[in-house]
Formats: C-alpha cells, sequence, structure tokens
C-alpha cells in the first residue's frame, strides 16, 4: 500500500535473480518505467496501479520473468507492457488502458504468456509484436484502439494466439506484413470498421476456426504479395467481400464458411492469386 510516484529513473526495479512480492501499490510519474524486471530477476507483482509513467508502465527484458496478475496499467507514456531482448513474464487479469503507445509491445525475442487481460483504448495498437517477437497470447479482450487491435510484422516475429476477442477497434482489427508467420487459432474478429484481418508485403500467419465478421469493410483482405493459410474459419456479414485478394496476394484458402455477407463471398483481383479448395458459400448478397 505505497505510494511510489515521480522518481528520475524506474519506481521498482528488479534485478539478478530478485524475487520480491509486490501487491496494491501505486506507481506513477516516473521518469523511466514504473516497473523493470531485467537480468534474470522475478517477482510478484498483484493488484498496483501503474500509470503516467514516462517509459512504459512495465518493461521486462534480458531473462526477466515476472508474473503480475490484476494490475491496472494506464496512461503510461509508452507501452503499457513492453517485453524485449529475451524477456518473459505471465500477464494475466490485467486491465491495460489508455497509453500512448501500445498496450502491450513484444520485440526481440520478447516471450510473454498474457492470460485473460482487457487491452483497451491505446492510442495506438492493442498487442504490437515486431522484430522477432514471440509469445502465448490467449483469453485476451483487445477492443477501442486507435490503431489495429493486433499487429504482427517482420521475419521471425511469430506468436500464438488463441481465442482472444478483438473488436470494435478504431482501425484494422488484425494486421499481418513484412514476412511475419503467426498462428491464430479460435479467435473472434469482429465490427472492426476497416478490414477485420489485412496481410500484406509477405505477411504469412495461420488462422484456423476463427469467427471473422461484422466488420464494415473486408473480412479478410490481402494485397501486395501478402500470403497466409485460411482454414475452417466462418467469415459471415461484412460490408466488402468475405476475402479480397489483389495485387500479387496468394492466400491458401480451404474448409471455410463465407455467408450473410453484404457483397460477394471471395474477390480476386488486380493481378491476385490464391488457392481455393473445399470453401463453403451461402447466403451472400451477390455473385
Amino acid at each position: 500500500d505505497n505510494v511510489i510516484s515521480g522518481h528520475s529513473k524506474a519506481g521498482i526495479r528488479v534485478w539478478d535473480h530478485g524475487n520480491p512480492s509486490v501487491s496494491r501499490n501505486t506507481i506513477s510519474d516516473c521518469l523511466e518505467c514504473g516497473v523493470i524486471v531485467c537480468d534474470h530477476g522475478q517477482g510478484v507483482f498483484e493488484s498496483n496501479i501503474v500509470r503516467g509513467n514516462t517509459i512504459a508502465g512495465c518493461q521486462v527484458t534480458t531473462n526477466g520473468n515476472p508474473t503480475l496478475t490484476g494490475n491496472t496499467l494506464k496512461d503510461n507514456m509508452g507501452p503499457g507492457i513492453l517485453v524485449s531482448t529475451q524477456g518473459n513474464g505471465t500477464f494475466k487479469d490485467n486491465s491495460i488502458s489508455a497509453n500512448h503507445e501500445s498496450g502491450v509491445t513484444i520485440c526481440e525475442l520478447g516471450t510473454p504468456t498474457l492470460v485473460n487481460n482487457r487491452i483497451f483504448d491505446g492510442q495506438k495498437y492493442g498487442i504490437h509484436v515486431h522484430s522477432a517477437g514471440k509469445g502465448n497470447i490467449e483469453d485476451n479482450e483487445v477492443f477501442g484502439n486507435a490503431s489495429a487491435g493486433v499487429n504482427v510484422m517482420g521475419l521471425d516475429t511469430t506468436p500464438t494466439l488463441t481465442a482472444n476477442t478483438i473488436r470494435n477497434g478504431h482501425s484494422v482489427g488484425v494486421v499481418v506484413s513484412d514476412c511475419a508467420n503467426p498462428q491464430l487459432q479460435r479467435n473472434t474478429i469482429v465490427s472492426n470498421p476497416v478490414a477485420n484481418v489485412e496481410v500484406h508485403t509477405n505477411g504469412d500467419p495461420h488462422l484456423s476456426e476463427i469467427t471473422i465478421a461484422s466488420g464494415l469493410d473486408f473480412g479478410i483482405w490481402l494485397h501486395d504479395a501478402g500470403l497466409g493459410t485460411f482454414n475452417a474459419n466462418v467469415v459471415h456479414s461484412n460490408v466488402k467481400a468475405g476475402l479480397q485478394a489483389e495485387t500479387s496476394a496468394a492466400p491458401n484458402v480451404s474448409t471455410n464458411t463465407f455467408k450473410d455477407g453484404v457483397s460477394v463471398a471471395v474477390c480476386v483481383c488486380h493481378e491476385g492469386l490464391g488457392t481455393f479448395n473445399d470453401n463453403k458459400f451461402t447466403a451472400n448478397h451477390h455473385a
């Protein structure tokens, strides 16, 4: 029940196998991170408020491996959570909101586990994975962010996203680009105003058992050599095509259901490519 505020560096730094228990503190307005865990530091952080810090709310790097549960990370000038340079960590049941960068950023072989967090109202991406970021991202709710709900980009960037809800953002639901190769399974991606899913510049995701619905634009939009494997998804009720492939995009699309679209189910145009097998098309409003 401490107030840790206004420090010239981090509010709390854990390193060299330190392993504290930190609960019910307010950590705010520090000139670096609110919390930094590095160099094999650990620690359990529970029910803290981390807000208004100059860099990240919490940064984990160089084999840091903390557990954060039930914390509020908001209004930080950088990401709410930054996991980089072989950082790890388990982040569960946290509220991550209104940060000036992404809600969560993962990069440089960072490999966190994110479970059942609410990531919302950020000024950029909800979750940004880039530069060989990894991680298991499961059962989170991502909504209301200014840029894409989830942005995955860069060679060797390979997170796994399972059973997340990515909805009602102000841009694209999920973007995959620049040779990134994420695995997405059993997610719900709905009600985004641009495409629900966008893939470009050799992005190569694997999407399976996803609901992609009620978007105000394309359900899935592939362009500029976007790739990807799409299996057993349900794509429905989007305003534009359920899937559009253009400008050398070349997806593999099989055993999906496209239904109840306002426009065509699948559109391949402007030198788009692709392989389409064993899909089901029902009740779309145009041929």
